[in-house]
């Protein structure tokens, strides 16, 4: 009795606030229709049911262990390498634009990644954040049947795992931002038209100061509350009108920037594959869902298809169990969606990083395919590994890679730092520094560039610029010991001698400048004349000779093995010097230990070279499963299979 006197107050408190807005009572049934409709929706706006609270559970754990073990946040880390300082000066940088906020937090988290259990719970942490906003709007809007539709936006998240460069940490903190400023204003909720206008706009405003153009996310779904519950079209006019005005004023009153980005600043479309259609999808499925589901109830269309043609009749697609199996599904497509060739190129970069050489060809043993970064650091693991002239053909190879040391075409922008790792092993101390502030240059202060500049600057003896880079890398996070160790050899406490790998390195490092060569061969003779032990520079070069083809360089470098002690001439070595001996008389091969499989397999591949008559295209093919991986095969046709 007391609900039903409750009720009817509502309804003529209703009644008088519609005579002081000036409706018609033509529009009294649909107005008290609509507030018992929103008196509903404040019923179901409580805890979610035990089973439905089970149900995101599950996901949500099972969201859990695919960010952990599927795709594995810290290969994210290395791909993206991301750059984040603790000082004034770097956060008063992201002040400049508008979504800085936003963008530093988003700096921040990134640096938690490089921790694979961690990394994982801050990404379903902000997955589930963004999820339940999504769940309080629609149930606003529309009821307590759409738990199931709120777990969406985790499904698109999901999908764009497979992208490791995908800007996914700046997406998770802009999305949620703009749900909890939308959930905000809908829990607010006033009465008075002029007082939500208002409210409206002072949120407008703060959010386009941390989230820039993801205002237009916010702008929609309080507009169509407005426009679709409220049926106050003035004030979805206001709205719309505020979020074109509002981006303009800054850009020509306090940010210097472009009028592109004014309005699409932060907001993660890119225009590649399918990560476009995810980010359209993560930011136009509510807006879209809204509406839809609002003319489907406005007009009774479901409940007219489910009586014409009896839907979801059987005991077994019942709506309650149709989400479960719809659930299923999405998550098997998933699996097979996800791009397992994108993880391993990812594994392959993050293993190079922390030099887990054997896990690096592990990952490549996997690929299908490769891109010439991914064969740099094959290449260096094969090295570390002792198989680098025995197994390099092995791979995806043709004879255009020039290792990275050439730059006759610029510097690669996301490489710098891997040439200055190879330039530093090898001794080149001067063009490794130049390829470290390259990479500094473009990719900002992150941890790994202050570190080998700060290892560079010791070899040179630079011990103050030294001291610069490592006042600013104990201003990056969870660094510390690394910092601790290297302090001691800055303030001399130590020596280098009690760094091995740098008193190696300092035993190679050039003693000459040479101004303005970069060529490959030029910079491994270089560091040959400085140190003729320099194996890594030797194998590095005979590799490089090997993929030009020119075998005679090879020949004219064979003391070298004896002078560094090779046990013999590594496979394909012995493979090319066979194929020499064949093509050019007086190449004696007496006093090399050139096995008698390596021979007799050579044997095998002539025979059935010359058995295709010159047809090279069929000897290709028919070569390829037996001799693909050996030096024959790519002098012969250039490429491995």
């Amino acid at each position: 009795m007391g609900n039903l006197k409750k009720s009817n107050l509502n309804i003529n408190n209703a009644g008088r606030r519609r005579d002081k807005v000036g409706s018609t009572s033509r529009h009294g049934k649909a107005t008290n229709r609509l507030l018992q409709f929103e008196q509903s929706l404040d019923n179901t706006l409580l805890l979610p049911r035990p089973w439905t609270s089970a149900f995101w559970g599950c996901c949500f754990i099972i969201y859990f262990l695919f960010i952990l073990f599927i795709v594995n946040p810290a290969l994210r880390y290395s791909t993206i390498n991301p750059e984040f300082l603790t000082t004034y000066w770097f956060f008063s940088d992201f002040l400049n634009l508008p979504g800085g906020i936003l963008e530093y937090l988003a700096a921040f988290l990134n640096q938690f990644l490089q921790f694979q259990w961690i990394g994982a719970f801050v990404i379903t942490f902000l997955t589930f954040a963004v999820c339940a906003c999504a769940l309080f709007i629609l149930r606003k809007f529309t009821g307590n049947w759409h738990s199931f539709a709120a777990l969406i936006p985790a499904y698109f998240l999901a999908v764009a795992q497979d992208s490791y460069s995908y800007p996914l940490m700046i997406t998770l903190v802009t999305l949620l931002s703009a749900l909890a400023f939308s959930a905000l204003y809908l829990s607010i909720n006033f009465e008075n038209m002029i007082l939500r206008i208002i409210t409206f706009l002072i949120l407008l405003l703060i959010l386009y100061f941390i989230a820039a153009g993801n205002i237009f996310l916010f702008v929609a779904i309080c507009g169509l509350y407005e426009l679709l519950i409220k049926r106050n079209y003035m004030v979805f006019t206001v709205f719309l009108c505020a979020s074109i005005i509002i981006p303009l004023m800054a850009k020509e009153y306090y940010y210097a920037m472009h009028i592109h980005d004014a309005y699409t600043g932060l907001i993660p479309f890119y225009h590649f594959e399918r990560y476009e259609y995810i980010s359209l999808g993560l930011y136009l499925f509510i807006p879209v869902f809204l509406l839809v589901s609002y003319l489907l109830r406005r007009y009774s269309i479901i409940s007219t298809l489910r009586r014409k043609y009896h839907l979801f009749s059987r005991s077994f697609i019942k709506p309650p169990l149709l989400k479960y199996y719809i659930f299923s599904a999405l998550v098997i497509l998933l699996f097979f969606m996800f791009d397992f060739q994108h993880k391993r190129l990812a594994e392959v970069t993050h293993y190079a990083r922390t030099e887990q050489w054997d896990n690096v060809l592990d990952s490549a043993d996997a690929l299908d395919s490769f891109d010439p970064a991914t064969y740099t650091d094959v290449i260096h693991a094969l090295y570390h590994r002792d198989t680098l002239l025995f197994t390099a053909f092995k791979y995806p190879l043709y004879n255009k890679y020039q290792l990275w040391l050439g730059f006759r075409e610029g510097i690669p922008i996301d490489r710098a730092l891997k040439i200055s790792g190879l330039l530093f092993e090898m001794g080149q101390i001067n063009k490794a520094e130049r390829m470290a502030s390259e990479a500094m240059e473009l990719n900002g202060y992150t941890a790994d560039i202050l570190k080998k500049l700060v290892l560079i600057n010791i070899l040179k003896h630079e011990f103050n610029t030294a001291r610069q880079f490592m006042n600013i890398l104990s201003k990056t996070l969870f660094n510390d010991a690394w910092t601790s160790e290297y302090s001691t050899l800055i303030s001399n406490n130590k020596s280098i001698n009690d760094f091995p790998e740098l008193e190696r390195i300092h035993a190679l490092r050039i003693k000459t400048d040479y101004v303005g060569n970069y060529e490959n061969e030029a910079i491994l003779d270089q560091c040959l004349d400085a140190n003729s032990g320099n194996k890594m520079a030797f194998e590095y070069l005979i590799l490089h000779y090997l993929i030009k083809r020119d075998l005679g360089s090879i020949y004219n470098h064979l003391f070298m093995f004896d002078t560094l002690e090779y046990d013999g001439l590594p496979a394909h070595v012995a493979e090319a010097m066979l194929l020499l001996q064949k093509m050019r008389d007086g190449v004696s091969l007496e006093q090399y230990n050139i096995s008698k499989t390596t021979e007799s397999r050579f044997t095998e591949f002539h025979n059935k070279f010359m058995s295709y008559r010159g047809d090279l295209e069929k000897a290709a093919a028919g070569l390829a499963s037996k001799f693909g991986d050996t030096y024959f095969y790519f002098y012969m046709f250039g490429s491995t299979p």
